[in-house]
């Protein structure tokens, strides 16, 4: 008889247990739950500058920086050229500017890594693609 008493006892403590265990469970699975399924919204994404106002910024920034370019190639200033790439990478690029920012940023970094090994025929490539980044978008030696 005592061994029954043992039993049952062990039997509520596990049915304790485990429904203490179940309501853990749920709560946490209806505070996981996705805002919009309680009828929440979704918090909206507010753009630091409209989108209208991306190329304005972008031509300003790149002009800002093309003369810099030629000074830092031509003294083989590779910090300098850090720093430039750096800006050019913080700003935001518009979507019609992607492909210059790409050409831009390649060629800055291969003259960067030119620079140290002394690599003219790599400078002189690169001073051909800015070039050519010059006579396609005009603008930036403005």
């Amino acid at each position: 008889m005592h061994h029954k008493k043992e039993l049952l006892i062990i039997v509520i403590v596990l049915a304790v247990i485990t429904a203490g265990v179940l309501t853990i469970v749920v709560t946490q699975k209806q505070s996981s739950q996705s805002p919009q399924a309680e009828g929440q919204t979704a918090p909206t994404v507010l753009l630091a500058e409209p989108p209208e106002n991306l190329e304005p910024t972008y031509r300003s920034v790149v002009q800002k920086e093309w003369d810099e370019i030629g000074v830092a190639i031509s003294t083989r200033d590779g910090e300098k050229l850090q720093t430039i790439i750096s800006t050019l990478l913080a700003t935001k690029v518009p979507t019609g500017m992607k492909d210059l920012h790409v050409k831009l940023v390649l060629a800055l970094s291969d003259a960067q890594d030119a620079i140290p090994s002394k690599d003219e025929k790599n400078l002189a490539s690169v001073s051909q693609t800015l070039q050519n980044i010059e006579k396609e978008y005009p603008w930036v030696g403005l």
